[in-house]
């Protein structure tokens, strides 16, 4: 038998054991190719900032490569199971308000996860140090782990989508929200993780 036969084998065998999560490494041309990865059982969480959109002053926003333009955010929101906006923002709450304001100004509304008011703008309590909050589709975590903050908030949600999507500028976001998920220890309905760091996309089965 071929050397090289034996030692794919041996590596899946040894993978199966460690459970190491298998990984798919794509390149897209552009966000817009995003929409391969976007199926009716996924959660497709974006960064706000050069990531939906390119904001210089916090007062207008320009959308150009490689962010994802309000046409294709609709294509995805219509496909997908859910959005959600993961933000390093200020949790402060005008300013909470001022950018739910201008993501709906430019078309860019995520979706309503809860029915009850006290929930769809409320605290999710990390630690007495870390908090991070969710409004209306969005979680503000101003210097707060986004990993940490998305399995807070998941832990909130009546059911867990099949797949996750996560789009994001910064590597150390990337990494931190996959540190949460990939031994996927508390979601037991969750299969697989996208990770998008434009123009790289990995996808992760757990």
């Amino acid at each position: 038998m071929h050397k090289g036969y034996i030692f794919y084998i041996s590596l899946i065998f040894y993978s199966s054991i460690i459970s190491v999560p298998v990984i798919e490494r794509h390149t897209i041309n552009s966000m817009a190719d995003m929409q391969e990865f976007i199926t009716p059982s996924t959660l497709a969480i974006f960064d706000i900032d050069d990531t939906l959109i390119h904001d210089m002053d916090r007062g207008t926003m320009t959308f150009i490569e490689p962010t994802i333009t309000p046409s294709v955010f609709k294509k995805v929101k219509n496909k997908a199971w859910g959005t959600l906006g993961l933000t390093a923002r200020n949790t402060n709450y005008d300013y909470q308000l001022f950018t739910l304001n201008q993501l709906t100004h430019h078309n860019l509304t995520f979706t309503p996860f809860f029915d009850d008011s006290e929930k769809s703008t409320s605290c999710i309590l990390l630690n007495d140090r870390n908090k991070a909050f969710y409004n209306n589709g969005v979680i503000f975590v101003k210097g707060t782990n986004k990993g940490n903050a998305l399995e807070a908030f998941l832990e909130h949600l009546p059911e867990i989508p099949e797949t996750i999507v996560f789009v994001d500028d910064k590597r150390y976001n990337i990494d931190n929200v996959f540190s949460e998920f990939k031994n996927n220890s508390k979601f037991a309905g969750l299969k697989k993780i996208i990770l998008c760091d434009y123009p790289y996309v990995e996808e992760h089965h757990i």
